[in-house]
């Protein structure tokens, strides 16, 4: 038992004519990574600073609102949708921000 550090009796008390005793243990306990978890994935960074400049914004802007419009919104399953979107971003974001 690694993680119990102190464990009472609390034999004492009130008498209720019975064979069972109050126990008071403190435990620690470890939680551990699991392998799976910590494998660690690529990330994709991209320059956001190049934002502050009018033009990239407005090419950025331009870019987004672009592919957005070309979606075709009707009847789409919602997880499909959300995919779309992020890989839109993330096009434009490699053309204009220039990762």
């Amino acid at each position: 038992m690694n993680g119990v550090y102190s464990i009472n009796d609390l034999s004492g008390g009130a008498d209720c004519d019975t064979d069972h005793n109050l126990v008071v243990a403190k435990v620690r306990d470890r939680l551990v990574l699991s392998t799976k978890a910590a494998k660690t994935f690529y990330v994709e960074k991209i320059n956001l600073r190049k934002l502050n400049e009018l033009e990239v914004r407005k090419n950025f802007r331009i870019k987004i609102s672009n592919t957005f419009a070309a979606l075709d919104s009707d009847k789409v399953d919602i997880n499909r949708a959300w995919e779309n979107i992020k890989e839109n971003i993330k096009i434009s974001a490699k053309e204009n921000l220039d990762l």
